[in-house]
């Protein structure tokens, strides 16, 4: 039960023996190496640390400067806050499981990188086989090209050539309808002489 407050005070008048039946343990502050050996015990379990005692030597000194602190409070507005051994564990855990999960994100971090530098080098050899074959079709592309030129000038000289009989059928195409009306205006002439 923590000491704070009426409701403290409460408690004992109503139940006396809780101050008659009991054993009050007394938490004194841990000295500098007590702390230093329990965060070396707890961190410990942890693994790739590589600036482990710094780490210890912040807890020990987080956890001096907070008791300070408290003891500051205490003279200044007369209140009392209780920095316990339980706080000093809860803070060694919080760091332990921030770090943890820290860890796992940078490390799936780095499995994306990993996934997209793999990506890249595939398309990078996909990429450099593409060029390959486009520099061998290069050659039949020109060859195919020069072909295509060399077939549009004769299709050109073929046009040319039809072109120049078209005038010509035309031409007599022309001198046979004359034939032809001349001929059939003798054919009418004839027909009206007959009759």
């Amino acid at each position: 039960m923590s000491p704070i407050g009426d409701a403290f005070k409460v408690r004992l008048r109503m139940f006396p023996a809780l101050v008659n039946c009991c054993t009050i343990d007394w938490f004194l502050p841990w000295p500098e190496d007590a702390l230093q050996s329990v965060a070396e015990k707890f961190l410990k379990e942890v693994e790739d640390l590589p600036a482990r005692e710094g780490i210890v030597k912040i807890c020990v000194d987080m956890q001096s400067r907070a008791m300070a602190m408290t003891e500051k409070y205490r003279l200044e507005l007369r209140r009392y806050y209780y920095v316990t051994p339980t706080s000093y564990l809860i803070l060694i855990k919080t760091f332990t499981t921030m770090l943890g999960k820290r860890r796992k994100l940078v490390n799936d971090e780095i499995f994306k990188f990993d996934r997209g530098l793999t990506q890249l080098a595939k398309a990078e050899s996909l990429v450099g086989t593409l060029r390959q074959e486009l520099e061998k079709l290069i050659p039949e592309l020109e060859v195919a090209a020069k072909e295509s030129a060399e077939q549009q000038k004769i299709i050109e000289i073929e046009k040319k050539k039809v072109d120049a009989q078209k005038t010509i059928a035309s031409k007599e195409a022309a001198s046979a309808k004359e034939q032809k009306d001349a001929a059939t205006l003798i054919k009418e002439d004839c027909e009206k002489a007959m009759n």
